[in-house]
């Protein structure tokens, strides 16, 4: 898995105490990721499996604190299965209207 091209990985938790909480659950700890980096060879890190209690923007930040004294970077992308942290107000939220089908004789040349 180390070289393969792209590597599809979990990586749960970034708060800085919750490194026991992530081994009691057997996930991993963006401290334990960061240990590992420097032995892959992938082109690609895809991490999945973020808490959803946890802030894109907000775990993004904390791993470039935590790879800041890396030599070499990997791409790394987060790869979500779900929304974050969405928050839809009834009176905000924006709507939806489908367009209408295009029928296809009405847009041939003739």
């Amino acid at each position: 898995m180390r070289d393969a091209r792209i590597l599809i990985t979990e990586c749960t938790f970034f708060e800085h105490g919750h490194r026991k909480r992530a081994a009691v659950g057997q996930h991993m700890h963006v401290n334990e990721f960061v240990e590992v980096l420097p032995k892959l060879e992938n082109e690609l890190v895809l991490i999945s499996h973020l808490s959803r209690r946890t802030y894109l923007r907000w775990a993004q930040k904390q791993l470039e604190k935590a790879m800041a004294g890396l030599t070499i970077k990997p791409k790394i992308e987060f790869f979500m299965d779900h929304v974050q942290n969405l928050q839809v107000r009834p009176s905000k939220a924006a709507t939806f209207t489908p367009a209408e089908p295009v029928d296809k004789e009405d847009n041939q040349d003739a």
